[in-house]
């Protein structure tokens, strides 16, 4: 995200509007024009951020729900004529002892 602070300052501006937004577009950023002084889209400017870290959130993990459900598909299909893999049953599971000791 770029912000254009102090918006209100017209005549101090250093960044034609125009300029910035084909800098941040050019960038893949979302631009936006702020004042803390008279609250300008500071609200904005925050909520956007909030949106996007959440989009990236959910897709990341939309992402791994998806890699997690590939690995089960490739678990669940057929391997060496077994239509599901059998994993070996601990043995030392009754005996009351950790699997690690014989």
């Amino acid at each position: 995200m770029l912000v254009g602070n102090k918006v209100d300052l017209r005549h101090l501006r250093a960044v034609e509007k125009e300029t910035a937004s084909t800098y941040a577009a050019e960038n893949k950023m979302h631009f936006v024009e702020t004042s803390a002084l008279n609250a300008m889209n500071v609200d904005v400017a925050f909520e956007s951020t909030l949106r996007k870290i959440y989009e990236i959130v959910r897709e990341q993990e939309s992402d791994r729900n998806e890699h997690e459900n590939e690995q089960a598909t490739m678990l669940n299909t057929k391997m060496n004529g077994e239509s599901s893999v059998r994993l070996k049953e601990d043995t030392n599971a009754d005996k009351g002892r950790p699997s690690c000791c014989s």
